[in-house]
């Protein structure tokens, strides 16, 4: 991203698509509400960025106090279609930083307020026009903080920043929308280190 930052403006505007180097299928993707690639497209086309996975808004100030201590691993699909788990050493795992808001501090990041789009698995596509918009030094440092290791919690903390920075901003009706359609906001500390927390819960329809 620093790359396409860098570079001159040129007419009209592409998408890029990210995709993981060990891309990790869901065990149920509709189940984790996977969108298809033209999904994804359309999505970019107007918000600037498409998540392969549907994530809910978070509260941006709860968000940030978002932290992991470890990372176990990652649930998989073998090939019978059994669930296995895929188990990571966390040594080394835990950042210098007290929590998210932290991190992005330490960068100079800002995300959107009240609330932040997030988007998870680490699969998603973005405006080179949106990309461009944001300076080169920002996603140099990033990348500097994600060279310390490869399992890491920093790596946690961008997987939560990207939809942030890269999806266009809701106006004050749109906020609204966001918040009318949610029942209320997760304060709990889930069981996988407080990713959730923060999260704009939806309402369910009766």
């Amino acid at each position: 991203m620093a790359k396409i930052s860098a570079e001159e403006e040129s007419d009209g505007d592409g998408i890029v698509l990210f995709l993981k180097d060990n891309i990790s299928v869901p065990v149920n993707p509709k189940k984790a509400k996977a969108r298809s690639l033209y999904e994804i497209l359309g999505i970019t086309a107007k918000w600037d960025f498409g998540c392969y996975l549907k994530s809910p808004y978070f509260k941006t100030d709860v968000l940030k106090v978002m932290n992991k201590t470890e990372y176990r691993g990652v649930r998989l699909r073998a090939a019978n279609g059994t669930r296995v788990w895929k188990w990571n050493n966390s040594t080394g795992f835990k950042s210098p930083h007290k929590n998210l808001g932290d991190w992005l501090e330490s960068l100079d990041i800002q995300l959107p307020s009240p609330f932040t789009p997030v988007c998870y698995g680490g699969i998603f596509a973005a405006k080179v026009s949106k990309i461009r918009s944001i300076p080169k030094e920002k996603f140099e440092a990033i990348a500097k903080s994600l060279s310390r290791g490869d399992n890491i919690e920093e790596g946690h903390f961008a997987e939560r920043t990207w939809a942030g920075i890269l999806s266009a901003s809701l106006s004050e009706k749109e906020q609204r929308l966001v918040m009318g359609s949610t029942g209320h906001v997760n304060w709990a500390a889930a069981k996988d280190c407080r990713c959730r927390l923060g999260a704009l819960v939806q309402r369910k329809e009766t």
